[in-house]
């Protein structure tokens, strides 16, 4: 997991994410891949029931998500410092 390998590199370890780490790739594509899950599933939601409510919805879900997202990338630059910019040069945001 991201928390574990961002510890370990704190820590002082050498360990960084890599494709044989099945519990890692889900990071190689995205940085918050539980925003891209729901993003997806409001996405889905609102191609099977399209009408103003579902698109009001997955409008309010991509703007909080958004918000949330910058807020964790600000919490996680303060903690990781340029180990975090370099992962995030490197891995986008949502899928």
């Amino acid at each position: 997991m991201l928390v574990r390998t961002w510890r370990l590199t704190e820590a002082g370890c050498a360990h960084t994410l890599s494709p044989s780490d099945s519990s890692s790739l889900s990071y190689l594509i995205s940085c918050d891949v539980l925003v891209s899950g729901v993003l997806m599933t409001v996405g889905a939601n609102f191609l099977c029931y399209a009408n103003a409510l579902s698109l009001v919805i997955v409008i309010l879900t991509w703007a909080l998500l958004g918000v949330q997202a910058r807020l964790e990338e600000v919490h996680m630059r303060s903690l990781h410092g340029d180990a975090f910019d370099h992962y995030k040069q490197k891995t986008p945001r949502w899928l």
